[in-house]
């Protein structure tokens, strides 16, 4: 279990952030008309932010460096935005399914990824860390 530990603390915190990604992204294009992409990015940009705070307070505990641990953290969910608007623009835009739907598959399917960046690249800090293997 230990050894999965922080993969639950980061996809728990993934939940609030979801929670923030899809009410945001659910407000723009249901309720205020905004086109899907300028929509994904704002939500995404919103749900990044607050899963970089927790994370780094309570899955990673880090403390120095946070300006820089941000731009990387961001840098990862941009890569995270691309794979998400690619699938919108497939699954939406061009075969007309549900975009609710399409954005929560899109948010399963880029977790795992992306996880793996922030563990490595983010939250890197040192080649001891005792969670070093997932």
């Amino acid at each position: 279990m230990r050894k999965y530990e922080k993969f639950i603390k980061y996809c728990s915190i993934g939940v609030t952030g979801i929670i923030v990604d899809i009410g945001t992204f659910w407000l723009l294009t249901m309720v205020a008309g905004i086109n899907i992409q300028i929509a994904n990015f704002i939500s995404i940009s919103l749900g990044q932010t607050n899963n970089f705070i927790l994370n780094a307070i309570f899955t990673f505990k880090v403390k120095d460096k946070l300006f820089s641990r941000y731009l990387k953290y961001y840098s990862v969910a941009l890569v995270g935005f691309a794979i998400t608007a690619l699938i919108l623009f497939i699954f939406v835009q061009l075969l007309n399914f549900n975009k609710i739907l399409v954005k929560i598959i899109a948010i399963l399917i880029v977790t795992v990824l992306q996880f793996s960046l922030h563990k490595s690249i983010t939250f890197k800090t040192s080649k001891n860390d005792e969670y070093a293997q997932i």
